[in-house]
């Protein structure tokens, strides 16, 4: 998109690189300028960014060369403040209306300010994605600008119901370890997944939930509003390009708990679109809580398991019935088997 609106663009991201130089790290110039150009990729349906950083010329008298150079990198701050800058059009308009009004001298004396205030947007970006590398104790739950639709007790429950899904999972997980010493832990094992338990089942239950809890308790999990009033345009799709270039169409609204796409991912991001059942009906505790529809929606989109059987009576039947390796392929199984431990833990909602 960027490089068809014009050659604004292609300038500015030239002059966000130049800006660098002889001021930082060799490479951090390249850094912020793949970086904006990576924004850019992520986001063509934003509209109109060449003409929004577009400039007339000065008020005042002084050579071309001096006035187009310093033009080029006042674009190019205007460019990097709407993408890592994460500045609104309005916003970059109020600046842009500041770097008009600039005449003469003062406007030549702004070069070095405008060169700052470019490594500062690009560097306090890349602080902020240190810190979202960082592992949490609790997986970080990443609303994507679809929830701005969504009520703010929808917003708010979902860190605790992420928080919830890691405790269950710890849980569970020690349950796991304790499965060949307890009586207790080997019969609810049997319950959900094999009866009578065997290793070959053991260590395919524990090879799901180990995945699931590496991500739930510790990683970034970016989550798409499909309930009710959600967006049903292509031009406020929030679903991530490269989602939706191999065959994603996660538009809302959707009727389900939440779904995910288990054949399209890209190492080390996980996204899970949550749909109208999950807000109407899915409980903060117990059973068929939000916790546990994000384990489910997790194991399909970690380890692909399938949904053979719904609810938790014919998730049990299946342990006993024709098929008994669906039991060890179901999304609910996992999701109930990791709910029972719900008495182990205590989490507060907003």
């Amino acid at each position: 998109m960027a490089k068809k609106a014009g050659d604004r663009i292609s300038d500015a991201l030239d002059h966000i690189k130049r800006a660098f130089a002889g001021r930082g790290s060799s490479t951090d110039g390249d850094k912020a300028k793949g970086a904006t150009w990576d924004w850019l990729e992520e986001h063509q349906d934003v509209k109109g960014i060449s003409g929004l950083i577009s400039i007339g010329g000065f008020r005042g008298l002084f050579k071309d060369e001096g006035k187009t150079e310093l033009r080029q990198y006042q674009r190019a701050y205007l460019l990097i403040e709407r993408t890592l800058g994460g500045r609104s059009d309005a916003d970059v308009r109020g600046l842009k209306t500041h770097l008009e009004t600039a005449t003469g001298k003062a406007a030549l004396a702004s070069a070095e300010s405008v060169k700052t205030d470019i490594r500062s947007v690009y560097y306090k970006w890349a602080d902020k994605q240190k810190k979202k590398e960082t592992p949490q104790i609790f997986g970080e739950p990443i609303l994507a600008p679809s929830f701005q639709y969504a009520s703010s007790l929808h917003r708010t429950n979902l860190a605790p119901a992420v928080k919830r899904a890691s405790q269950l999972l710890t849980q569970a997980w020690i349950g796991l370890a304790r499965v060949k010493m307890d009586t207790t832990e080997k019969k609810r094992f049997e319950y959900y997944f094999a009866k009578p338990m065997t290793d070959v089942a053991l260590t395919k239950v524990k090879d799901v939930l180990k995945a699931v809890h590496d991500v739930v308790c510790a990683r970034r999990i970016t989550l798409y509003y499909r309930g009710d009033k959600a967006p049903t345009t292509l031009a406020k799709n929030d679903t991530p390009k490269w989602l939706r270039d191999q065959g994603a169409n996660a538009l809302g609204p959707d009727d389900s708990y939440g779904f995910v796409y288990a054949d399209v991912q890209r190492p080390g991001e996980y996204h899970v679109f949550l749909g109208k059942d999950f807000f109407a009906d899915a409980s903060r505790h117990g059973k068929d809580s939000m916790s546990g529809v994000i384990i489910h929606e997790m194991t399909h989109l970690l380890k692909n398991t399938d949904d053979h059987a719904y609810g938790e009576a014919d998730a049990h039947a299946l342990v006993t019935g024709p098929n008994k390796a669906q039991a060890l392929e179901n999304a609910d199984n996992y999701e109930y088997f990791v709910e029972s431990f719900q008495s182990k833990v205590t989490t507060k909602f907003g």
